[in-house]
């Protein structure tokens, strides 16, 4: 996934033997059995929206969303993007999400069989709900953003660990764990079973 500090052209380049799309934006379709896997570009370049690090969907990438959403059949789905698109609480990142959200959730919303969004650009972990569909924000594998609901800002810091997540697909269930890298005295192996 292309995240608000990245450069498509090195992100392909490091990615060679992904299957992009080819309309120039890193968004890509992971077929597993019952299950389809959608990876948005919601990176926009700041004269689109005026706001630097924000994100958007363009029609060209919301077409394509809705090309895979029909190719998945009865498919259960799960899309994957950068920025949220919806209000998490935290004002300064709620000012530079996915600017047209709505245009994201509206789409999702015709097709039953989405069962979860999973974003991140928050730096931190948010579950939830938006219109009915399973929403997960990740932290992220460097800083993360201090709890500072209702306060303005995008660039502040704490000093906690990094995150990744894991999601385990089964027959018709979607289980997203969180783990944290770099505690003191954790190894994330302690021999239990």
């Amino acid at each position: 996934m292309i995240g608000n500090h990245d450069n498509r052209t090195k992100f392909r380049a490091a990615f060679s033997e992904a299957d992009f799309t080819d309309c120039g934006y890193v968004q890509t379709a992971i077929q597993r059995p019952g299950w389809r896997l959608l990876c948005l570009d919601t990176v926009d370049d700041p004269a689109a929206t005026g706001i630097p690090h924000a994100g958007y969907l363009c029609e060209d990438r919301l077409n394509w969303l809705k090309d895979a959403l029909e190719d998945a059949g009865d498919d259960n789905v799960v899309v994957l993007t950068h920025h949220h698109p919806y209000l998490t609480g935290f004002n300064g990142m709620d000012n530079i999400n996915l600017k047209n959200g709505d245009a994201l959730l509206d789409l999702l919303k015709q097709y039953p069989n989405v069962r979860h969004l999973i974003s991140g650009h928050v730096h931190r972990t948010i579950m939830g709900s938006v219109n009915g569909l399973a929403v997960a924000i990740l932290k992220s594998t460097c800083h993360q953003m201090p709890m500072m609901l209702g306060q303005d800002g995008s660039s502040h810091s704490v000093d906690e660990p990094g995150a990744f997540g894991i999601l385990l697909l089964g027959n018709g269930s979607a289980i997203l764990h969180t783990e944290d890298v770099g505690l003191n005295g954790i190894s994330g192996n302690d021999g239990h079973s």
